[in-house]
């Protein structure tokens, strides 16, 4: 087992830093935050990325693809200024590019998650995913099948309400749940004691390993 440096002492910060969402409080307590939040995470990201390096997908990550802890105020009606968690990236390039489908593990109160695939796609980038279900089905019917192996499944909360544009046609099609998709992700839920009770590395490295399939079959579609 992997020893980063998480321990229940980890989320009584996070729970402060809930309650003192403020530079003063910061100020006071950012060695401690990142002694025992920020460098575990990195280190996380780091070993599991040499985990990964020889894996059919390499995916790495480290402390340059982590998100900050400070908030971008500027154009919303919450002026707390940090974040409630921990959150980073493992990607095929190494550098935070969500384009070419990614790994995210995200610690908080509630424990976090971890989650793969692509998330900020637009119409255009969406079109190939939902051209594939139509024109080539069994591909697309394979990768769910695959994935339902692994232990996973896309998530379907994020969709539209109505057929996307241009495939009002299709919605009887018997994948018509995924062609309303924003996003093709695969998601587990972690729980506070994961994060110092568990192999973080190896949760990681495996959820990754388990999701490498979403990866690859997207990446195809995106070129």
């Amino acid at each position: 087992m992997t020893e980063l440096g998480f321990s229940s002492t980890s989320f009584d910060f996070l729970k402060a830093l809930e309650a003192n969402n403020n530079k003063v409080w910061m100020e006071a307590n950012r060695s401690s935050v990142k002694e025992h939040l920020q460098d575990p995470f990195a280190f996380m990201l780091e070993c599991a990325s040499r985990e990964l390096s020889d894996a059919e997908l390499p995916l790495s990550g480290g402390k340059k693809t982590m998100f900050r802890l400070h908030r971008d105020i500027r154009f919303s009606k919450d002026k707390r200024p940090y974040n409630l968690h921990i959150s980073g990236l493992l990607t095929p390039s190494g550098v935070k590019n969500e384009n070419d489908g990614l790994a995210y593990a995200r610690l908080d109160l509630d424990g976090g998650f971890l989650a793969a695939g692509f998330y900020a796609l637009n119409a255009k980038q969406l079109g190939p995913f939902r051209d594939n279900m139509i024109e080539e089905p069994n591909q697309f019917e394979t990768l769910i099948g695959t994935l339902n192996e692994n232990g996973l499944a896309l998530e379907t909360e994020s969709s539209l309400s109505s057929m996307p544009r241009g495939y009002s046609e299709h919605k009887n099609h018997d994948f018509v749940t995924y062609l309303k998709l924003k996003r093709f992700i695969v998601r587990q839920d972690l729980k506070q004691e994961d994060w110092y009770k568990q192999d973080m590395v190896k949760k990681l490295s495996d959820f990754s390993k388990r999701a490498a399939p979403l990866l690859q079959f997207g990446r195809k579609l995106l070129v």
